[in-house]
């Protein structure tokens, strides 16, 4: 009888059976470049591959669109790191691509502050601080999130309940 192992032919049973067991194991579909991908990973790895690749926080309640970019983010934030075009970039990574960054704010040295485009949330603009700490320069301070120039609309899109601030957080 001729087969296709690769054992000599004084194997034991066992180091029989543990090869055809895992024969199959190269049928199974797996490609590795697509873990790798933020866009194309299973949702069930994105965890996993934002720690592999160094995001600095993450949140499992974001949505799913959100992590992924942030994990995709990471690369180019980490290389700016330090720089004002990181703040942009990790502002534009939790939904905030049109934010204004103004730097010497209130005409003081290694000061800014970040006008956004939209009303954020405490919530939101707690995880807005997070992420300009971890990329801004450790000398420069954050003087305040304004969103005085995008005021609430009374539409009923945002509830009067203490989650939203009138303008600057």
């Amino acid at each position: 009888m001729m087969t296709r192992s690769l054992l000599p032919p004084n194997t034991s049973p066992l180091e029989r059976a543990l090869e055809q067991s895992t024969a199959r194991l190269g049928a199974v579909p797996f490609r590795l470049r697509d873990n790798w991908n933020p866009q194309t990973c299973p949702i069930t790895l994105l965890p996993w591959l934002a720690w592999a690749v160094g995001v600095e926080e993450w949140d499992s309640t974001w949505p799913e669109q959100l992590q992924r970019d942030v994990v995709a983010s990471t690369r180019a934030i980490r290389q700016q790191k330090g720089t004002p075009a990181a703040v942009k970039r990790a502002l534009s990574a939790v939904g905030h691509p049109n934010a204004e960054l103004i730097e010497r704010s209130n005409s003081e040295w290694a000061t800014f502050k970040v006008i956004l485009t939209r009303p954020v949330s405490h919530v939101q603009a707690q995880l807005i601080r997070q992420r300009i700490e971890n990329v801004k320069r450790v000398c420069c301070h954050l003087t305040a999130l304004d969103f005085t120039s995008n005021p609430i609309k009374h539409n009923g899109t945002i509830k009067r309940d203490g989650t939203y601030s009138r303008g600057v957080v």
